[in-house]
């Protein structure tokens, strides 16, 4: 198997590995879906391989393109995965879906040594919160969503997997940095995360990650 160096994107050498692995693609089967996407997930696949490749430099660049081409898909074709009503855990039925949610790209593995642990930060906005989700451990390649509940005074934050029941997965986790915001009544107000993990080896809860109280303006 052919090994490719995809740790540094670099404007024409992301198109380079493009080209390189589109051919890869095809000898794996892989190349309709390839060629099924726009230019700019094209683009956007390519980068992502090579951040996965820096992070995993023992991942061969099948295993690191069939990871990442998942995730390009599943994102191509909406939160949620199969487009219906989502997974969520006992007490959090009714929970809304964080419309404002970002999740950046793989920047490096967990439980390395002296390496970071999960944390949030939380700041108040007008009639607002914005939650830092800092290092979050999931799966590599894997796209994660946020709902929301609501009490008096507080509101909680699920970030979790669009896809709760894979059938297959990646052997290799990455930490993320995700952004959620969120409209909520003036006053003070208990801010708690909480992340949950896929239930392709079985049933996950959510564990929490951090709570701040914020006065929210």
């Amino acid at each position: 198997m052919s090994q490719v160096d995809l740790r540094r994107p670099r404007g024409r050498e992301v198109v380079g590995v493009e080209d390189r692995v589109a051919a890869d693609l095809s000898r794996w089967g892989m190349g309709r879906h390839f060629g099924a996407m726009g230019s700019a997930w094209r683009s956007r696949w390519a980068a992502t391989c090579y951040e996965f490749q820096g992070a995993h430099q023992s991942m061969n660049v099948q295993t690191v393109a069939s990871a990442s081409l998942a995730l390009s898909l599943l994102a191509c074709s909406g939160s949620g995965g199969s487009g219906g009503k989502p997974d969520l855990p006992a007490g959090w039925e009714g929970a809304q879906s964080v419309k404002s949610f970002t999740q950046a790209a793989c920047s490096g593995s967990p439980g390395l040594p002296g390496g970071p642990s999960e944390s949030i930060d939380v700041d108040a906005g007008q009639g607002a919160v914005n939650v830092a989700y800092h290092n979050a451990n999931f799966r590599c390649a894997q796209t994660v969503e946020g709902f929301m509940r609501t009490g008096s005074k507080s509101v909680d934050f699920l970030v979790q997997p669009t896809n709760m029941k894979p059938s297959s997965v990646a052997r290799c986790d990455c930490l993320y940095e995700i952004a959620l915001a969120a409209g909520v009544p003036a006053g003070p107000t208990t801010v708690t995360l909480y992340r949950r993990w896929d239930e392709q080896s079985g049933n996950t809860n959510p564990v929490e990650i951090g709570t701040e109280a914020v006065d929210v303006p």
